[in-house]
């Protein structure tokens, strides 16, 4: 699809209608579920940050959003977990998900998006916001079209890094550039620190907000990154200079088995140095020596921040293009 034109005109130019197939001889079932059996099933799956228990705890607990746990079923088997957030009685949203099992087909995860539309849009249930965990793909897109629903923001693309790979393999994927940018930092010898206080966190968080008032951007808020730093759901490291001003950091949240690259900052220094390379590829290996599976490397944008999506991905990830997010009534 062509970045300047939008979903709908290419819906109706093309004349697409029912593109999706709904086998209606299987039955989905969609039931509330505890944290307990949520973190059971997406221990063995790519989590999102957006669909951890963490994570929905923090949109409860600091900004006033209602959460729900579910489970969904085909057939009477186990096919995806979904976490929901509502506010003011009528306003729906999911984020990234739902967190589906690795063996489900396309046409299986149509049929469940199909009967999670029914449960929260509509007259009498309110307006529903869904970013949907569906690969980029004509069928998916035109699948959500179909059902009704209607295109609100552009696709998003991100990287996955295998953190079961040996390190050496790791390396190996990196691009030449990266990989000498690498061998620079590395050699002149910076040193990569993780913060183990809160005043240390703070540093990191202040030079991020004054970072965002500068560039005119936002991201989740820094009352959710401090409310994850304070379930001990961050990894924050950072590289000094030799004055001991911090040149670079980045802060990485952790979900199940899956970490997600969640802020990352350098100044000019930190730049020169590749002190941002070192800290993303010991991310990668202290990540893998305490039993992460996956690194999720947060949005990956070549339109609006080319030189961050160089970077990230330069360390060989495997890259996933999502539809983008929808709405319907």
């Amino acid at each position: 699809v062509h970045d300047g034109i939008k979903l709908q005109r290419v819906k109706k130019q093309l004349v697409y209608s029912d593109c999706y197939r709904i086998d209606t001889h299987k039955k989905v079932v969609i039931d509330s579920i505890d944290e307990g059996t949520y973190d059971k099933f997406s221990a063995d799956t790519v989590l999102p940050v957006l669909q951890s228990i963490v994570y929905g705890k923090a949109k409860k607990d600091v900004q006033g959003w209602k959460r729900k746990l579910y489970s969904i079923s085909i057939d009477g088997n186990s096919v995806a977990v979904l976490t929901v957030l509502s506010k003011y009685g009528f306003i729906h949203r999911i984020n990234h998900g739902p967190v589906f099992s690795n063996e489900i087909d396309d046409e299986d995860r149509i049929m469940v998006i199909e009967a999670v539309k029914k449960l929260f849009s509509g007259v009498t249930k309110g307006v529903f916001f869904f970013a949907p965990s569906l690969r980029r793909t004509g069928y998916n897109i035109n699948s959500m079209l179909s059902m009704g629903f209607k295109y609100r923001t552009e696709y998003f693309s991100t990287g996955f890094i295998d953190l079961n790979k040996q390190e050496e393999e790791l390396r190996k994927e990196l691009s030449s550039k990266w990989r000498n940018c690498l061998k620079n930092a590395e050699k002149k010898g910076l040193i990569v620190q993780e913060i183990k206080d809160k005043e240390e966190f703070y540093r990191l968080q202040n030079l991020h907000a004054t970072d965002k008032e500068i560039r005119g951007y936002s991201d989740s808020g820094d009352d959710i990154t401090e409310y994850l730093y304070e379930h001990n759901s961050l990894l924050g490291l950072y590289v000094k200079n030799d004055s001991g001003d911090i040149i670079s950091f980045v802060i990485i949240a952790l979900h199940g088995k899956t970490a997600t690259y969640y802020i990352g900052w350098s100044n000019k220094e930190g730049y020169k140095s590749n002190a941002s390379r070192l800290l993303l590829w010991d991310s990668m290996i202290r990540l893998k020596s305490r039993g992460y599976h996956w690194f999720d490397l947060g949005g990956i944008d070549f339109i609006n921040t080319k030189g961050v999506a160089e970077f990230k991905s330069g360390t060989g990830c495997n890259m996933c293009e999502y539809v983008g997010e929808f709405v319907a009534y």
